[in-house]
């Protein structure tokens, strides 16, 4: 089997409407050149971002979900905790209404120097049995203000992919 890849765009679908993360963009320079969005997920709340999309029909199983990220302030090798929550309507089923599987979570130790890149993946194990063609939502979070959760600053969330294995 091979591996096929869905990249999962910056900014997202949508941001939660109780506890929304916030868009913001890195700009170099006066003339704004190099100019990236991020997705911020702040240290004290949890914060929530949505993507939607159809699965390919390629899609057979292993689904992980790949983050690149970096954080705003200076961390003494704290960990941040986070989440990501898969939601999957074949046709015939309503896609609306909150039907999440079981969140997959992860601790993750960050590197202590504010600004550098960190890459992580969490394994989609609980996704709601998602197939192929399939509407499919991924609800991700930082769950900041978690006692485990013991990084300051903003998570600034550079990239997302989802991974899966293919037919």
């Amino acid at each position: 089997m091979a591996t096929a890849s869905i990249i999962l765009p910056i900014p997202p679908t949508s941001f939660d409407p109780v506890a929304p993360a916030a868009l913001s963009f890195y700009a170099e320079g006066t003339e704004q050149h190099n100019v990236h969005w991020m997705v911020l997920f702040d240290d004290s709340d949890s914060e929530w971002c949505y993507w939607q999309f159809q699965l390919p029909a390629n899609y057979a199983s292993a689904p992980v979900l790949h983050l690149t990220y970096s954080m705003a302030s200076a961390n003494t090798t704290d960990d941040v905790v986070l989440g990501a929550s898969v939601g999957s309507h074949a046709e015939g089923e309503t896609g609306e209404g909150d039907t999440w599987d079981t969140e997959n979570s992860l601790t993750e130790t960050v590197d202590d120097t504010a600004g550098d890149v960190n890459v992580t993946s969490i394994t989609l194990t609980n996704n709601d049995s998602m197939a192929a063609n399939e509407f499919v939502m991924i609800k991700f979070r930082r769950d900041g203000g978690n006692g485990s959760d013991a990084a300051a600053g903003d998570l600034e969330l550079l990239t997302a992919r989802l991974d899966y294995t293919t037919t």
